[in-house]
């Protein structure tokens, strides 16, 4: 039996990831796996810090999300690929990502975007104590020239 563990986008929700390798990471894109609920109003951003500095950042509603996923429904999760504008390459380093509400957004127990977790397929070497304490799902799509 599958559980999907939720976090409500109440407060800003921030994921820290560690960059560690031979070379630059060339960020194509971050997909991040979302759950709508009840297709609140409101317009969104998903952030790349490091410190406080905002690397980059993009925004988006309910709606393209909708869109993507090609769908009239408004419960779904989806696998959001978010694209910021320009090349973003990472170094070696400790970065975060933010997902925050911008403007319009009013969360209730029916309506409300939440970041799902990743409580099944965690193979960390020290599995968190709680389920809240397991990380949040996403993806770092790599930019690869063609050729390569």
């Amino acid at each position: 039996m599958s559980t999907l563990l939720v976090e409500p986008l109440e407060t800003d929700l921030t994921q820290d990831f560690t960059v560690s390798r031979d070379t630059r990471l060339n960020i194509d894109c971050i997909k991040v796996k979302l759950y709508v609920c009840g297709m609140p109003a409101g317009n969104f951003s998903l952030s790349l810090l490091t410190g406080s500095t905002v690397l980059k950042s993009t925004s988006f509603a309910c709606t393209d999300l909708q869109t993507f996923m090609d769908t009239a429904h408004s419960y779904f999760y989806v696998l959001y690929p978010v694209l910021f504008t320009g090349l973003t390459t990472l170094e070696n380093g400790t970065y975060h990502l933010k997902l925050s509400a911008v403007s319009g957004y009013t969360p209730t127990k029916v309506s409300y975007l939440g970041w799902i977790k990743e409580s099944e397929n965690y193979f960390g070497e020290n599995p968190p104590a709680s389920m809240a304490d397991y990380p949040y799902i996403f993806r770092i799509i790599e930019f690869k020239p063609r050729g390569n």
